[in-house]
């Protein structure tokens, strides 16, 4: 199956960021010590290009800024894109590791509750 087919048949979920409604809560596992990943150096160079680029992220809701003291900090990563742009993002791995995971079963077509 090509794939401009999906995209034509699912236009909506293929346009914007994908901003998700209402609040979203993370449940960590309290046995696991929070970690707070020490700030990265940005070169002098970017520096104002990522704070324009942050700006943009709060404007646009895709991001909020925090104010108050949180236990869990991770690491900002910035890398160039071929275009020149910046592709602004988090290292996320020890909060990964305290998460802890919700399971949902999906149904499958051939569900073998349904063979009866």
């Amino acid at each position: 199956m090509d794939d401009s087919f999906v995209r034509e048949q699912y236009a909506d979920v293929f346009d914007g960021i994908g901003l998700l409604e209402g609040k979203v809560h993370f449940q960590t596992d309290p046995s696991v010590s929070p970690v707070q990943m020490p700030l990265r150096r940005l070169p002098v160079a970017i520096r104002e290009k990522v704070a324009t680029e942050l700006r943009i992220l709060v404007q646009e809701g895709i991001i909020e800024p925090v104010s108050e003291p949180t236990p869990w900090v991770s690491a900002l990563l910035v890398a160039t894109k071929p275009d020149g742009s910046l592709c602004i993002c988090i290292d996320p791995r020890n909060l990964n590791k305290a998460l802890c995971r919700a399971t949902y079963l999906m149904p499958t077509c051939v569900d073998p509750a349904d063979r009866g």
